[in-house]
């Protein structure tokens, strides 16, 4: 079995949704912590969400996408 480990953004910070609404949500810790932890983990994939550009149909997180993606081997 391949785990997929997924990651939400909302304002470039990682969260999670609680009822799967976008007013209820609880935010962990920072984006490249929690993706380096997925590494160190020995993932090798991760989905990443941007909530923030699926609302604005457009892109809104990119900052933090590049980020993660220059700083971690997860693809």
């Amino acid at each position: 079995m391949h785990i997929i480990p997924a990651i939400d953004l909302i304002g470039g910070k990682c969260v999670r949704q609680a009822k799967r609404t976008l007013h209820t949500k609880k935010e962990y810790h920072d984006v490249q912590s929690k993706c380096q932890r997925f590494q160190v983990r020995e993932f090798l994939d991760l989905h990443l969400v941007d909530l923030d550009g699926a609302k604005a149909k457009k892109i809104e997180n990119a900052s933090g996408l590049e980020g993660i993606c220059s700083q971690t081997s997860l693809t």
